[in-house]
């Protein structure tokens, strides 16, 4: 566990022309999933998914309930037995339908913290996380040390003989976490772990996971609904979308070139507009819309006549008190408002148009208020049709 980061995320394994390659620590390739209802449907949880997860990498699966994520995770860690396909680690292959492989979970030697923690309440802090090596039949000498070690860097060493019913959720989210990295050493699957602590803690958890995973260097798959949880932990996200991959790659990317209208809402706030494609000015789409006339920059391929679905973030909106030349600028008047500490949020109305989620800083305005609100072309997508939104 002393490796750097750097160290664990590549090693030169040559290829056939002598070229060095990124060393996967997990390796999944068309893996599936079904459970058959009571009535004899059957549910495909996880729907042919194929991803490499790098040594080192913090990987992130996003999605609502029930969209499969869970079940994937598990799938790795060797809770659940998939339906088909393959998944190996760096210690060999864990699951080969085809060569009717399936290794067991605590031979697999991956590190997992489950969301209701799953400590024995009879156990000390200290046996809780020594607990998978003695299972492993690890040296006496080694465990104490390990598990010594572990408990100093979370911060929790002083809590080693008290139980688990004795200290904080906080506190008991770092000895599921130390138990998980002695038995995964170099990869831990992390199930929704923060859902269970209140928002101070959840944040302050959050920060350490992270900077302990770039300090130790171990792989990381984490499951979460929560949108800024996955940003500010991810160095890649993956999407999930009724049990299949809708887009992956890194939380700039996915935040601001969302592949479809599903990615755009779960990775953050959208406002979406309908509207028909009138022409074209040089690279900007001349669009149709309740607001009037908007110019977008957009590579897609439209012509005039199509009926197209425009998506904005908030935090792209401009809101001032004066006229000036900008594309894409209207006359408004604030027809609600929220402070949210770092921001004030705003609903607008463009005559009889009304416009949500328009980020501003500043004194907050009172209702009634005018203004100017604008847009820029570039931060405007097209994300489908105009009935997109209806069926999404």
């Amino acid at each position: 566990m002393a490796r750097t980061q750097s160290d664990l995320k590549r090693r030169p394994d040559s290829t056939e022309d002598g070229s060095s390659q990124i060393v996967p620590s997990i390796s999944i390739e068309n893996l599936v999933k079904h459970f058959r209802r009571e009535n004899g449907t059957e549910v495909r949880a996880v729907d042919d998914i194929s991803i490499d997860v790098p040594l080192g990498e913090f990987l992130v699966l996003l999605g609502p309930s029930g969209c499969g994520k869970t079940t994937l995770l598990r799938c790795i860690a060797g809770l659940e037995k998939p339906t088909s396909g393959r998944i190996a680690t760096q210690r060999g292959v864990m699951f080969d339908s085809g060569k009717r492989r399936n290794v067991p979970p605590e031979a697999r030697r991956i590190g997992m913290v489950f969301q209701s923690y799953a400590l024995w309440p009879h156990m000390t802090v200290f046996d809780n996380v020594a607990y998978p090596l003695r299972a492993r039949r690890a040296p006496k000498a080694g465990i104490h040390s390990r598990v010594t070690s572990t408990l100093d860097v979370l911060g929790i060493g002083e809590l080693a003989h008290q139980y688990p019913g004795q200290v904080s959720g906080g506190q008991q989210q770092r000895v599921a976490l130390a138990r998980a990295l002695v038995a995964g050493e170099d990869t831990v699957l992390f199930d929704e772990p923060l859902s269970n602590v209140d928002a101070q803690v959840r944040d302050e958890l959050r920060i350490e996971i992270r900077g302990m995973q770039r300090e130790l260097g171990f792989t990381a798959v984490y499951v979460t609904h929560d949108r800024e949880e996955a940003m500010g932990l991810a160095t890649r996200i993956a999407v999930i979308e009724r049990g299949r991959v809708a887009q992956i790659g890194t939380p700039k990317a996915i935040y601001s070139q969302p592949s479809s209208l599903h990615v755009a809402r779960t990775i953050g706030s959208t406002t979406e507009m309908g509207g028909t494609v009138k022409g074209w000015e040089g690279d900007h789409a001349v669009v149709n819309t309740k607001l009037g006339l908007i110019r977008v920059s957009t590579s897609e391929s439209v012509s005039p006549g199509d009926n197209v679905l425009l998506v904005t973030r908030p935090v792209d909106w401009q809101l001032d008190f004066n006229d000036s030349p900008l594309v894409n600028q209207w006359r408004a008047v604030i027809k609600a408002g929220a402070f949210l500490g770092t921001r004030n949020e705003y609903i607008v109305a463009v005559e009889d148009a009304l416009i949500h989620h328009v980020w501003h800083h500043g004194e907050i305005l009172p209702q009634g208020s005018q203004v100017w609100i604008s847009i820029p072309p570039a931060a405007i997508q097209i994300l489908g049709d105009s009935d997109e939104k209806a069926k999404a």
